[in-house]
């Protein structure tokens, strides 16, 4: 006979009366009394078996020994509710879980309660949806590891759902699942029963606390059809309003992309920008419908065109509604928690230097000549578009640098750009992946000194190894405002940046970030 389960939910702070209207959707169910005395407050309530006879019932009937009693389904369950440290705890059994008022509920709690109680070993499976959206993740949607530490290699833009496994009570092995829901095999007793619920609860909260837990569950993509209707007015409303914190970025990567229009026969844009869209916007009322039927068309360098993207989709956005954060990225809404977006802000910000004895960028000149200006102020070489193009691994060239010194090997890129600096990101992982492991590209570097630089080699002794083992990766983005970057830049660039450095140091490079 299998064993029955239960699903146990943690409704929100501040909601602590045992009360159907609030703990339950809009129908109410019967209330029982409870005949066993524990020490908590309690309410009992059951929606009874509803016996339903299909109607083909009747047909089969005619021409068969088919009896009612073996095709009655049912639909009855039970919910206890009870208090426990000023909340309310809710035990669901059998389909019960339908009426639960989970506007009401902690959304995450049963994730939490299984993330404390599984350990690596035990770990069945886990559901995960992945940002698409971060430019430098792959794309996984499910996966089942063995061991929790291996999922969470990229767990800084990955989130968890759903956690199952295994956990030890009363030296049983038995299954639990956290979702919202914790799920768990039931006890007999109502006081073990109030005791699992417990134990669930200060699991929770002790996950909560956990860096790893925080990662894992640093956003959740909005589902809630309300929710995203006010989002799109806020979005259109900031539109019309010619909004100067909304960005355009590419909806898909291709490496090759040269210009940008907004139609086939419309003007052309190296890096478009949200102000060029606003130029070309000819109603007073813009609309989610208006934004969806506007175009955003990437061309490679022949003039050919490589797709098109609706401008919706190539929107993003972070909108902040009290303790609430919001973002749009390719056309999906996802809230952030607040505590991980403060700590990821903290991370960039513990980078950033002040790069001094340097010309600021005017807001209008090319980043070559940028990129040229401070080879000269920094007494360094001017490595801009020389591309390392030996590796099997990479079909394109690979930019080692675009300025280099003794001491500093600078990527620079201007940051108001549709790519919202995940080429920047990428190239400079790259560049010190191949600089760390690939020969190749230290031979290469070699060449390039003697035939551009007078045999001036930087960074490289006779042996081509390097020189300088403190030599540093320099971020620099070209910004013509008074903001840092951990200021200016938007979320998914701060979770790009953020992988990029962790992968930089983990190759034995400081990394530092700044703006010019």
């Amino acid at each position: 006979m299998a064993t029955s389960r239960i699903a146990i939910c943690l409704f929100k702070k501040g909601i602590n009366q045992l009360d159907q209207n609030i703990l339950l959707g809009k129908r109410k169910l019967t209330e029982v009394n409870i005949t066993e005395d524990t020490p908590e407050d309690k309410l009992l309530v059951v929606r009874e078996t509803e016996n339903n006879i299909p109607g083909w019932f009747a047909i089969v009937e005619g021409f068969s020994e088919l009896e009612s009693k073996d095709v009655v389904s049912s639909s009855s369950g039970a919910i206890l509710f009870f208090k426990y440290k000023r909340r309310i705890i809710g035990c669901c059994f059998g389909t019960s879980i339908a009426y639960i008022n989970r506007e009401n509920t902690v959304s995450d709690f049963g994730l939490g309660a299984a993330f404390e109680e599984i350990r690596n070993e035990n770990t069945k499976s886990i559901e995960s949806f992945t940002l698409n959206s971060n430019p430098l993740t792959i794309n996984r949607v499910t996966t089942n590891p063995t061991q929790r530490h291996n999922y969470e290699i990229d767990r800084q833009s990955e989130n968890i759902t759903e956690l199952s496994g295994f956990h030890y009570r009363d030296n049983k092995r038995i299954l639990i699942k956290g979702k919202e829901f914790y799920s768990t095999p039931c006890p007999i007793a109502i006081n073990e029963i109030i005791q699992v619920g417990k134990v669930a609860f200060n699991n929770y909260n002790k996950a909560i606390k956990d860096n790893a837990f925080k990662s894992l569950t640093s956003s959740k993509l909005v589902k809630d059809k309300e929710v995203i209707a006010e989002l799109e007015n806020e979005l259109c409303n900031r539109i019309n309003a010619r909004n100067d914190e909304i960005t355009l970025c590419d909806y898909e990567y291709f490496p090759n992309i040269s210009e940008y229009r907004f139609k086939n026969d419309g003007a052309s844009y190296e890096q478009v920008s949200i102000d060029d869209f606003y130029d070309i916007i000819n109603t007073n009322n813009v609309t989610i419908q208006y934004l969806k039927n506007k175009k955003l068309i990437p061309y490679e360098a022949g003039g050919t065109a490589l797709t098109t993207w609706s401008i919706f989709k190539s929107l993003f956005a972070q909108l902040v509604f009290g303790n609430d954060v919001y973002i749009l990225f390719k056309s999906k809404w996802y809230q952030i928690d607040q505590t991980y977006l403060k700590g990821l802000k903290q991370e960039i910000e513990d980078c950033e230097i002040d790069l001094t004895g340097v010309t600021p960028w005017d807001g209008a000149q090319e980043e070559q000549i940028i990129n040229q200006q401070l080879a000269n102020e920094l007494n360094g070489q001017f490595w801009d578009r020389k591309l390392y193009r030996n590796h099997p691994d990479f079909r394109h060239g690979i930019e080692f640098s675009d300025v280099l010194t003794t001491d500093r090997i600078i990527h620079v890129k201007k940051y108001k750009g549709s790519s919202l600096t995940s080429h920047l990101l990428n190239q400079t992982s790259v560049s010190a992946i191949l600089l760390r492991n690939d020969q190749g590209m230290r031979d290469w570097i070699s060449d390039r000194s003697t035939q551009d630089f007078g045999g001036a080699n930087l960074i490289l002794d006779a042996t081509n190894s390097l020189v300088n083992d403190n030599i540093e990766y320099l971020i620099l983005f070209m910004y013509d405002g008074d903001k840092k970057p951990s200021e200016f830049l938007p979320f998914f660039s701060m979770v790009a940046l953020q992988i990029a450095i962790k992968r930089i140091r983990q190759l034995g490079f400081e990394v530092k970030v700044s703006k010019v």
